[in-house]
């Protein structure tokens, strides 16, 4: 319902209400007798104050009539506003969650690269639960570089890049360490074999132990992608409805 408006209608039914009763007691009342010049020219002034009553009364509502549409207008303005300002909030929002999940993304790609990479580097040496071997399954590996430092997993997120990087310097340490032994200071193979073994043995359990706990942590950050996926639809979702230029959003599915 529009209040203005019928306030308006009642205003002008109220005002003329009060014209009808004027005109009956002030008016019409004098015409049934006969009246003096005196009476004549106080109706005369009555009725041209009646006239300017009713001009004045006429004028008021015009003039509220604007004042009311001015005000709408006012109103529509700010609501117009609001609505600006609230897509705009919502587009950032959306804008925000998008990047985030698109780095979650990323950083669960890396995870997954940085397992990858362990996994391929423990393939290459014994069981776990074997006592012998590993010192030379070192040097294999060093000759053929797979103990090689991958900068894609020395860069996996939340902390994992550092320890990629730190068991797998203490890899090559013992390795090159053992390399020197046997080839400038002629010792036998077997003897450093002895001494070396349970130290690469216990530096692969770690970096087991490493890939392990990688693995375990993939599927977590896949759920939290997975509930930062719905928020950002959702958003994208709102900000949608709410803007006021069409096209303004460009949503990922």
């Amino acid at each position: 319902m529009n209040f203005e408006r019928y306030c308006g209608m009642a205003s002008a039914a109220a005002i003329v209400l009060i014209f009808a009763i004027t005109m009956w007691t002030g008016l019409w009342g004098p015409l049934w007798q006969e009246i003096t010049p005196a009476e004549a020219r106080n109706l005369i002034l009555a009725i041209g104050g009646w006239v300017v009553t009713i001009g004045i009364g006429w004028r008021a509502f015009v003039l509220s009539q604007r004042q009311i549409a001015l005000v709408r207008e006012q109103i529509a303005i700010q609501q117009s506003q609001i609505r600006e300002t609230q897509a705009d909030l919502a587009q950032a929002s959306f804008l925000r969650i998008n990047a985030e999940v698109d780095q979650l993304g990323n950083d669960i790609d890396q995870l997954m690269t940085a397992s990858g990479y362990l996994e391929r580097l423990i393939e290459r040496f014994p069981r776990q639960g074997s006592l012998d071997g590993w010192a030379k399954a070192l040097l294999e590996a060093r000759r053929v570089g797979v103990d090689a430092l991958s900068q894609s997993a020395a860069s996996a997120p939340f902390g994992y890049g550092a320890r990629v990087m730190t068991v797998i310097n203490r890899l090559q340490r013992m390795g090159d360490v053992m390399f020197d032994e046997i080839t400038t200071k002629s010792i036998p193979m077997e003897g450093a074999a002895n001494y070396w073994d349970p130290h690469v043995k216990d530096a692969i359990d770690g970096i087991r132990l490493l890939s392990s706990q990688i693995k375990e942590e993939v599927p977590k950050r896949q759920v939290q992608l997975q509930l930062r996926a719905d928020q950002r639809d959702i958003f994208a979702d709102h900000a949608t409805a709410l803007a006021v230029r069409p096209g303004k959003l460009s949503p990922v599915a």
